[in-house]
This record gives C-alpha cells, sequence and structure tokens, in this order.
C-alpha cells in the first residue's frame, strides 16, 4: 500500500479476500514540500473523519 504527495510513503500488507480495509492518508507540510504518510485505521474512525469533510460544491458558471 503506497500514498503519495511529494513523496511516498507505504508499507507491505497481505490482503484477504473478502475482507475491508480502511486507511488515512495524512497530507502536512514539510521543510520544502508536502509530504504524506499512510496508516491503517478502524472502519468507525475513518467514517467518522470522513463525515467531518467538506467537499467543494463545484458549479458551472454562466457566461
Amino acid at each position: 500500500m503506497v500514498s503519495q504527495a511529494e513523496n511516498a510513503n507505504g508499507f507491505p500488507m497481505k490482503l484477504e479476500a473478502g475482507k475491508d480495509y480502511y486507511f488515512l492518508q495524512n497530507v502536512h507540510m514539510g521543510m520544502w514540500k508536502m509530504q504524506t504518510s499512510l496508516a491503517r485505521h478502524s472502519k468507525e474512525l475513518v467514517a467518522f473523519e470522513a463525515s467531518g469533510a467538506y467537499f467543494a460544491d463545484w458549479k458551472r458558471k454562466s457566461p
């Protein structure tokens, strides 16, 4: 599993068929550029974090 921004972060893992896996990618400012880290979490934590996300409401501008 790999996460990439300006850097790459990852770890090897064995996945089992039929199982669900939940991850969060954390992106933060490093010394010179954005850095990323990837971590496995519970379904509940990922759902909680995603429920607080504010997604942009994109609309086409009128001419």
